[in-house]
């Protein structure tokens, strides 16, 4: 658009000068001469066409390539409270049935390989023996959208008992986890036909993959000898292996139908054996993991489907659980090790740990997983697939969750990076399995830079940290900000391939001091930017924002040809601030971030016409040179 512009202007120009005539033309101007005229004319032609700028040669950079540089441990473990993850819509997939294998699919987990490719464990729903799960399944992929079935895990078989019995072994629930050495272990609740009250032949199973989830070596029995579910299994900075199951046991007992607890098997030598050994009798495990509950005066137990992470920079484990006591609904559970990351064992009769926090709200199929920057993020089941973000001990999970997708039961989470997870979940319907990656958002520093501000982005390095927006459509947006000594930049980049070059799409960059109580003061401003560049400058002031002016300086350069392909389609704006216009306290301004199509609010890093800041995000570094 730029180029065009500036021919047209000077189209008109040179058309004005030729309608004055000759006689308009001095002598001083031209020499007196005709000829010189023409000259002078073509010369002037010359020089405009060479002051003419040409259109940026621009590439979009999408967020999975920024937020690349190190991550300290637990740098935000101060801040989390302003920290939050936000869907990229672009990379939302629902699996189809003729990926996986057969429809019905539930329960699945994604990790992360040694190679970098991704491996899903899912199972086939429903058996005449066991309500749900017969074989588990697998599929690996290598960007998280394309999946390949490769087989079954663990698949339904025949074995014959020390008495010479043909029992038949059934596959439930598989979990995994990839090993410091690469190696992922897989684990399983098998169970036989009529399993509560044959409970001799139900337990868990292991097998190993060493070759990246190519292939598996042979079934291995870790448990043996108790009704389990959702086996959980986990390597600890020690090295130590511990696999965690709900303890079903005694719900075939009548009147026991809600009891249960979450029991676990260790491992000191990378797998190979487990305590207590499965070859023991009475076949007990180590219990964990028990809240303590009464029916008609008979005291009992709950937790289960247990996920456990070790907290970063601490010995410490934190666990959470799913609990139905009774006639209660399904609550959400959380407790803790201590610093020494050992739990207690339990008596059969004994609840624990001491520090627990039961029942905290409601919800089912709980999964936990920790960034290295220090945040906790909680998945759980509740109609839906809901996220909780939460400190870095894994306490002070905030109240209202984040909904990026519905779905249907037991769902799960995989840390990607230092900046991405990946949420999974059975579609309602059980013909699909839904996948997406989740953002995180959280404190950001700007970068020291020289910046031209000419809707070029090639002074932008790719391992800026960068806050996102974009999870209700394709169009999506990264902010990115710089300094120098005189001003604060922000980029603003817009991958949208429908676009509007009217002002009804749009981004907004928030800029507000830090200020008391997190109260928007008149010191607050926002720059909203078209795809043809400047929409509107607003200041908050008396509980809105009005239209203002401001010393901002504004380009935006449009990505639209169409050489360009769809998904790389948008457009850039880069934003200049004097630090004169700012108050910048202690090197930090609050920025909020959002994005709007045909006139309405798609996505923000804090929705809605708030009045307060208490969800932006910080951004520091900025005291200058």
């Amino acid at each position: 658009m730029r180029k065009v512009f500036k021919t047209v202007v000077i189209f008109m120009t040179l058309c004005c000068a030729t309608a004055c005539g000759d006689d308009q033309i001095t002598e001083k101007d031209n020499g007196g001469n005709q000829e010189n005229t023409e000259s002078n004319v073509d010369d002037e032609d010359d020089q405009d066409e060479e002051e003419t700028v040409p259109e940026p040669v621009i590439h979009i950079t999408p967020i999975e390539q920024l937020n690349q540089s190190e991550e300290t441990v637990n740098s935000h473990a101060d801040i989390t409270a302003r920290s939050q993850v936000k869907m990229n819509y672009r990379t939302y997939t629902e699996v189809q049935t003729s990926s996986l294998y057969e429809p019905n699919q539930h329960y699945p987990r994604i990790k992360k390989m040694a190679n970098g490719n991704y491996i899903m464990f899912y199972q086939k729903g429903s058996s005449k023996s066991s309500g749900i799960g017969q074989r588990c399944h697998w599929a690996v992929s290598g960007d998280l959208v394309n999946w390949q079935h490769k087989g079954d895990v663990f698949t339904s078989r025949t074995l014959t008992d020390s008495e010479g019995n043909e029992i038949k072994r059934y596959y439930a629930n598989c979990d995994a986890v990839v090993l410091k050495n690469g190696d992922i272990l897989a684990v399983a609740s098998y169970r036989g036909d009529n399993y509560r009250v044959n409970t001799q032949y139900d337990g868990v199973e292991m097998r190993r993959s060493t070759d990246n989830g190519q292939t598996w070596g042979d079934y291995k029995e870790i448990f043996k000898g108790g009704v389990t579910w959702e086996p959980y299994i986990i390597e600890l900075a020690s090295g130590e292996i511990q696999c965690y199951f709900t303890d079903s046991n005694r719900t075939g007992i009548d009147g026991h139908g809600q009891d249960t607890g979450v029991a676990m098997v260790t491992s000191n030598d990378g797998g190979e054996t487990w305590n207590p050994a499965p070859a023991d009798t009475p076949y007990q495990p180590y219990y964990v993991l028990r809240m303590a509950w009464e029916q008609n005066g008979e005291r009992m137990f709950n937790h289960q489907m247990p996920c456990v992470i070790q907290l970063n920079e601490s010995g410490e484990l934190a666990a959470a659980m799913e609990s139905h006591p009774g006639e209660e609904d399904y609550h959400i559970s959380l407790a803790y090790s201590g610093e020494d990351g050992q739990w207690d064992y339990l008596a059969f009769d004994q609840e624990g740990p001491e520090d627990s926090q039961n029942m905290q709200f409601l919800g089912s199929a709980p999964y936990l997983i920790q960034f290295p920057s220090g945040e906790t993020l909680l998945s759980y089941n509740r109609g839906g697939f809901h996220l909780k973000m939460g400190d870095a001990n894994a306490r002070n999970f905030e109240e209202t969750p984040y909904d990026p997708f519905k779905g249907g039961f037991w769902g799960s989470l995989c840390l990607v990076d230092a900046h991405r997870a990946v949420g999974t979940i059975p579609h309602a319907s059980d013909q699909s399995v839904i996948v997406a990656q989740l953002i995180l958002n959280h404190r950001i520093n700007a970068t020291p830079r020289a910046v031209l501000v000419d809707g070029d982005n090639k002074e932008w390095e790719n391992t800026d940290h960068a806050l996102f927006v974009g999870d209700k459509t394709q169009a999506q947006a990264t902010l990115r900000v710089a300094y120098d000594e005189e001003n604060v930049y922000f980029l603003a980049e817009v991958l949208d391939n429908s676009m509007s070059n009217s002002t009804s799409d749009y981004v907004t960059v928030y800029v507000s001091p830090v200020t008391a109580n997190d109260e928007l003061t008149g010191e607050a401003f926002r720059v909203n930017v078209a795809p043809t560049g400047l929409r509107s400058v607003e200041t908050y002031a008396n509980g809105a924002w009005k239209e203002t002016e401001r010393d901002v300086t504004v380009d935006a350069t449009q990505h639209n040809g169409s050489d360009v392909p769809e998904d790389e389609r948008g457009y850039i704006a880069e934003i200049a601030v004097p630090r004169a216009e700012l108050n910048i306290s202690g090197g930090e301004l609050l920025v909020n971030f959002s994005i709007t199509k045909n006139y309405g609010e798609q996505d923000a890093i804090q929705k809605g016409s708030s009045t307060d800041t208490s969800r932006w995000i910080p951004v520091g570094g900025l005291e200058g040179e």
